[in-house]
């Protein structure tokens, strides 16, 4: 199986706005990138816009990944992070989290490990490749 670098968990504005900065800025190449998404139309685009590959299920992506970049719905996160603690190996992963309003230590205490997590939050000129952001690590 192929590994990768990092795996986005969904791939939304914001999602898509940090892989397009990624990949133009040259910081990674596409072969390292992968990304879980659910919607279909989202995935053909984001495949043929970036031409980094889909991953079938999280669980394929958080075990040959060593960076996951968490880029859900904040009302989605408990389900998400429910699926990818069934997979996650503190280890082997670290966590970035770009979903508004869930701190590490949530992310922490649902993972159920003393884990590398950061929590990044982008601002809207990202869109546009143009943005910032503010970073905070986790406890761990």
């Amino acid at each position: 199986m192929k590994k990768y670098r990092i795996i986005f968990i969904g791939c939304g504005n914001m999602g898509e706005a940090i892989l397009k900065g990624i990949i133009t800025s040259g910081y990674m190449e596409n072969k390292d990138i992968a990304f879980y998404e659910l919607d279909k139309n989202r995935i053909d685009h984001i495949e043929k816009t970036y031409a980094v590959e889909s991953v079938k299920n999280i669980g394929q992506g958080v075990r040959f990944s060593e960076y996951l970049l968490l880029a859900v719905k904040p009302q989605n996160i408990k389900q998400v992070l429910a699926e990818i603690r069934k997979y996650f190996d503190k280890d082997i992963n670290s966590l970035i989290s770009i979903a508004a309003g869930v701190s590490t230590g949530f992310i922490e205490k649902s993972l159920d490990c003393k884990c590398s997590v950061m929590r990044v939050m982008p601002n809207a000129p990202a869109l546009f490749n143009k943005g910032m952001a503010t970073i905070s690590s986790g406890q761990y």
